[in-house]
C-alpha cells in the first residue's frame, strides 16, 4: 500500500528491455546449443562435450536431444550413476515432472548401486509422492 505507482504505460521502456535481455538470452542458449552439437561431432567420445550437449539442449527445452546425449555419455563412461541419474531426471522433465516408468527402472538401478545418490532420492521421492 505505501509503494508508488507504476503505471504499464510509463515503462515501455523498462518492458522492452526486458524483452530485449529475454531475446538475447535465448539466442545465446542456441548459440550453445550449436556449438556443443559441433563439439560431440568433433570428438564423439568425449564425455564432457556429450554433458555440455545435454546441458545445452535443457536450456532450450530440448528434450530429446538432452536425452541422447546423456544416453551417449552412458554409453561412454559404461554406465557411471550420476549420468544416469541425470537421464532419470531428464526422462521426467520430458514428461512434464511425471516420474515415467522407465526413469523409475533407472532410479531402482541406481538406488541399488549408490543408496545415497542425491538426484535419485529425490526423484523416487516424487514418486513416492505422485503414486499418493
Amino acid at each position: 500500500p505505501q509503494s508508488p505507482d507504476r503505471p504499464f504505460a510509463s515503462r515501455s521502456a523498462e518492458i522492452t528491455a526486458a524483452k530485449a535481455g529475454a531475446n538475447q538470452n535465448q539466442n545465446a542458449a542456441a548459440t550453445a546449443l550449436r556449438d556443443a552439437t559441433k563439439a560431440t561431432e568433433a570428438t564423439p567420445n568425449n564425455v564432457e562435450a556429450w554433458l555440455l550437449l545435454a546441458q545445452a539442449a535443457a536450456n532450450v527445452n530440448d528434450n530429446e536431444t538432452e536425452i541422447r546425449a546423456l544416453r551417449t555419455a552412458i554409453d561412454i563412461t559404461k554406465g557411471d550413476i550420476a549420468i544416469t541419474s541425470m537421464l532419470a531426471e531428464a526422462l521426467s522433465r520430458a514428461a512434464d515432472g511425471q516420474v515415467t516408468i522407465p526413469a523409475r527402472a533407472l532410479i531402482k538401478t541406481i538406488l541399488e548401486a549408490d543408496p545415497a545418490e542425491p538426484r535419485a532420492l529425490f526423484l523416487d521421492g516424487l514418486a513416492a509422492f505422485q503414486d499418493g
